[in-house]
């Protein structure tokens, strides 16, 4: 479901890359409903209502408005949060290799647990000051202070842009903008997974014939094709990677390891006629 792009900016006070230890007590994700991803694009995640466990890296943090997160190419980390008790509403940037977005997630809590969300898309050239101050992070010399200052100057650029499309742009969520985009634009950020028709019917409020038609004559590939063709693009760069068969399936939405693997195979049979 859609809903509109707003947000009040939180305060950071606190920044953490996969580096970073928590006080949080270790969660074995074993104990946890919430799936586990690595992906090759970077994300930032800034939780700006309610509080809930995010596993990144090799720990466990209480995730809360205040704090945000840099999560880097091929870090493992949690989706598909539980809202028991209270609300959620995070925000999340996608870093992708030719355009930056950002999404609203709004879960609420009940049984079954629903979400809503929208998303925008930032200008191109944040990507690539957003992109160039990350990779500074890598280098072994930069003192602590420099890594905080610039770590700090990531995500204030990003809200910066966000709260000035927030108060002098109508419509800037993808759905109103071009709905073609913004379909490919969710289906690459989920990597086809759980991509539904239905759910972009709902989302964009066009017919899911016309969509279908329209998607058609500006790609020349259905929307299925296109879910498997992004599909299919992860799983040769996640096992280039050395993600196991049962990670990838996971992450795909597959119900194990024999389902993907059905899947590929078909897959190369339609594809290779």
């Amino acid at each position: 479901m859609n809903m509109q792009f707003e947000f009040g900016r939180p305060e950071i006070t606190e920044i953490f890359c996969d580096e970073d230890k928590s006080d949080h007590p270790v969660i074995s994700v074993l104990e946890s409903p919430v799936k586990i991803e690595r992906h090759q694009e970077r994300e930032i995640l800034i939780p700006l209502k309610g509080a809930f466990t995010f596993f990144f890296g090799e720990n466990t943090f209480h995730a809360e408005r205040g704090m945000a997160f840099l999560v880097d190419s091929w870090v493992s980390h949690s989706s598909g949060y539980q809202a028991e008790k209270e609300e959620q509403v995070q925000l999340w940037i996608h870093l992708h290799p030719k355009n930056i977005y950002a999404t609203l997630l709004k879960i609420v809590a009940g049984d079954p647990v629903r979400s809503e969300w929208t998303s925008a898309e930032l200008p191109i050239e944040l990507l690539a000051l957003i992109s160039r101050r990350w990779n500074m992070l890598g280098n072994p010399q930069l003192s602590s202070e420099l890594a905080k200052k610039i770590r700090r100057s990531i995500v204030e650029v990003i809200l910066d842009e966000l709260e000035f499309l927030n108060n002098y742009q109508v419509n800037n969520s993808g759905a109103h903008l071009d709905p073609v985009k913004f379909i490919k634009r969710y289906i690459e950020s989920t990597h086809g997974c759980n991509c539904v028709i239905a759910d972009f019917e709902k989302t964009t409020g066009y017919d899911r014939s016309y969509l279908a038609r329209l998607f058609k004559a500006k790609t020349g590939i259905t929307i299925s094709d296109y879910i498997d063709q992004v599909r299919f693009g992860f799983v040769s760069v996640a096992s280039g990677r050395g993600l196991t068969q049962k990670e990838i399936a996971v992450q795909l939405g597959f119900s194990n390891s024999s389902s993907l693997s059905r899947w590929k195979k078909t897959y190369q049979e339609k594809f290779k006629k």
